[in-house]
């Protein structure tokens, strides 16, 4: 009988949790949406050097604000931040590059 009982409180402590967290606002993905779009610009434009990984980073930033407002990591944000990550390797890879006359 005890098990049952906590069985059921645990899901409102987690309602109560979130409840918390979230202060009464509803949680949206726009955030999430809008970093993964910078992410795939900054590795389309990651040949461009200092282009690429602003967009990289200014999509990474976004991505943990998305977090923070979400208050968990949701499957965008976290693929935002992997393409994020591999745009500004790339990019900074880019710069070398060029300034070794590589390229």
């Amino acid at each position: 009988m005890s098990e049952l009982k906590n069985k059921n409180t645990v899901p409102e402590e987690e309602e109560y949790v979130y409840r918390t967290v979230m202060d009464g606002k509803t949680p949206t993905r726009l955030w999430s949406i809008i970093s993964l779009v910078l992410s795939i610009v900054a590795m389309a434009l990651c040949y461009f050097g200092w282009v690429g990984m602003s967009f990289g980073i200014l999509g990474l930033v976004i991505a943990f604000v998305s977090r923070k407002m979400l208050g968990y990591f949701d499957k965008i944000t976290l693929s935002s931040i992997i393409v994020a990550i591999f745009a500004i390797v790339f990019s900074v890879a880019m710069l070398v590059l060029k300034s070794l006359s590589v390229l």
